[in-house]
């Protein structure tokens, strides 16, 4: 593997003027043809879905860059995946592709060329490929100095921590991959984080690849043994992927918790509220009074209602995966238990109605979206919890965030245009929200919005605010019960009932022999 000898010379000025004069300084003749290609093969061939050049590695088990040396197209070698955001550099004769930025489906982000000492950004972006990655690319070649040839075929490199992240910018391309490509080359499949589940359980058609479980905290151990491992990228998912995965979570053997809360969602014949609760971060400092006063609000206008309070999931590979922060998560259940019981006292104190309120803090991510799929409406933070419900099902719904958030154009058609089965979610009159609007720098505003909380500073006019918009966006709530609405199944819900009888018979087997 080649030395890099930092650091390099970044430009990030693409256009045609500064492409010509940068060529002529570093006596690149070709490189607006090697930029192009570049862009043509990071196009997607499957639209938002499957990338050009992940589809030609598959079927070819490379792809091809015009070279801006010499002008001629040359085939991608092997690649140094870099831990964590899976950041990846792909070696061609005489120069380097960078490949970064998960939310954006994994483009071809970089041009490096180690002989000029030029790093060329053609995505410019923080979360793409940077200068202190080609830090660490540097770190790996001097920590793995590989002399042998690299083996055939491809690896893709899947799994984030992030559920949302992994069903809209990696499945997807999954998904895809299974529909257009043609399966029977040198493929082999690495993943992270499963927080949906076990990919071939999901996707059957992959198991021939043999996917195996690698932590990101030992991903980087791979680039010992050079390969062209490319990582899936995906922009959109589309409704066939959902119907797969929900599928996939209805055939797995649910918790008793998990059980009881789906008979009781099952059997609840009128309109059901989603609550979402979150804590430390983006989240209302006076959160559980707010959602108490839309609770009862809401049951004063539908009597027979029922309320979900949603707190943390738990990924499906909880157990297995040894990066996740297993304390941390538990406290985090925690914490969302105590304001789920908060938020359902102040409820029942107001309503009389302890049968309204039930809390699915804590179960699984998988078996959380099932019940998601029974919501009438929601109210949820703007975020990775929205995304259980609106992203999974067209339930309409008002989500709330910090002002700075709220003030953003046409926020809540961009969060629906990234799902094929998602309603345009209403946004909170930024009006009725504190935070801090002056910052430092614009470093420090994109930090606020990712970790920023704020304050509903009129509880009572938010709470009505959110019952006209749930007027406006589902005038006919009260005449579509759940139950109609497409989701769990009856021979679902006679599964579940015959699993809790198997469940407590043996537990009074259990219980005679204890």
């Amino acid at each position: 593997m080649p030395h890099l000898n930092l650091p390099f010379a970044t430009e990030t000025d693409l256009t045609q003027g500064h492409l010509a004069a940068l060529a002529l300084r570093y006596s690149l003749p070709h490189l607006h043809e090697s930029i192009r290609s570049i862009q043509l093969a990071s196009d997607f061939h499957v639209p938002r879905t499957l990338r050009r050049y992940l589809f030609d590695a598959i079927q070819t088990s490379s792809f091809e860059i015009v070279s801006p040396l010499d002008g001629r197209p040359y085939s991608a070698k092997y690649s140094v995946v870099l831990g964590g955001d899976k950041t990846t550099f792909v070696f061609f004769e005489g120069f380097i592709v960078g490949i970064g930025h998960l939310a954006r489906g994994f483009p071809l982000s970089a041009l490096i060329l180690p002989a000029q000492r030029l790093f060329l950004k053609i995505v410019d972006d923080h979360w793409a490929v940077r200068h202190e990655h080609l830090e660490q690319l540097a770190e790996q070649l001097h920590h793995h100095p590989i002399s042998a040839p690299p083996e055939p075929g491809v690896a893709l490199l899947s799994g984030d921590a992030n559920f949302a992240h992994h069903v809209w910018n990696q499945l997807p391309s999954l998904q895809a991959i299974v529909e257009h490509c043609d399966l029977s080359g040198t493929v082999e499949i690495i993943n992270t984080h499963e927080p949906l589940g076990s990919i071939t359980q999901m996707f059957p058609e992959l198991a021939r690849f043999s996917p195996r479980h690698v932590p990101d905290v030992f991903l980087e151990q791979v680039n010992a043994t050079p390969k062209l491992r490319l990582p899936v990228g995906s922009i959109f998912i589309p409704a066939k992927l959902i119907s797969r995965l929900l599928v996939a979570f209805n055939s797995r053997a649910p918790s008793e918790q998990e059980i009881a809360l789906r008979l009781r969602i099952a059997a609840h014949r009128s309109t059901i509220l989603w609550l979402s609760i979150r804590t430390r971060t983006r989240a209302p400092t006076n959160q559980a009074q707010v959602l108490a006063r839309i609770g009862c609000d809401y049951l004063s206008r539908n009597p027979d209602g029922l309320i979900v309070l949603d707190g943390h999931s738990v990924p499906e590979d909880f157990i297995e995966n040894i990066t996740h922060d297993k304390p941390a998560q538990r406290k985090l259940v925690e914490e969302c238990s105590a304001i789920a019981a908060e938020v359902a006292c102040k409820i029942i104190a107001q309503t009389s109605r302890s049968e309204s309120v039930v809390s699915a803090v804590g179960i699984s991510i998988a078996q959380t979206i099932l019940l998601a799929q029974q919501a009438t409406v929601y109210f949820c933070h703007h975020g990775t919890v929205q995304h259980k419900v609106g992203w999974f099902s067209s339930a309409p719904g008002v989500v709330h965030c910090n002002r700075r958030t709220l003030q953003v154009t046409d926020l809540g058609k961009y969060i629906a245009d990234q799902s094929e089965v998602a309603e345009i979610p209403l946004y909170l009159p930024h009006d009725l929200v504190e935070s801090p609007t002056e910052f430092e720098s614009e470093d420090a505003a994109s930090s606020a919005d990712i970790a920023e909380n704020y304050y509903v500073n009129d509880i009572q006019t938010a709470s009505e605010a959110v019952m006209r918009l749930f007027a406006t966006i589902r005038a006919d709530a009260h005449a579509v019960p759940p139950a109609a609405q497409p989701g769990m199944a009856r021979a679902t819900v006679i599964f579940l009932v015959l699993v809790a009888l198997v469940i407590g018979y043996l537990n009074a087997v259990a219980n005679i022999f204890a």
